[in-house]
């Protein structure tokens, strides 16, 4: 499973989190989160779940069960209205990201 590890990482480092910043929102040690990284450990199912919600993700994509990163089923929108809600995603992102500096 050393696929969790490599989407773990890219997923922190696309959120501009340091893997100390993690480890205290999981609730593990900063040596916790790089085992995760590298593959030398793997979270509890309390962990994970806190790791998707942090992420914005699922678990079903960090595990590599499926490649898509999406959490929340659009399939019932129309074209236009899934594309608003990425949008609006996409600049809540941006903006949270702007906070933070």
């Amino acid at each position: 499973m050393q696929y969790f590890g490599i989407k773990l990482k890219q997923l922190r480092h696309a959120r501009d989190l340091t893997q100390q910043q993690v480890a205290d929102y999981v609730g593990v040690t900063r040596a916790t989160i790089g085992a995760y990284e590298t593959g030398a450990q793997y979270p509890s199912v309390e962990s994970l779940i806190k790791l998707t919600v942090l992420l914005h993700t699922s678990a079903d994509y960090l595990l590599g069960i499926t490649d898509e990163q999406q959490r929340f089923d659009i399939s019932r929108l129309t074209d236009e209205q899934a594309s608003v809600i990425l949008q609006l995603i996409d600049q809540f992102h941006f903006l949270n990201s702007q906070m933070k500096r």
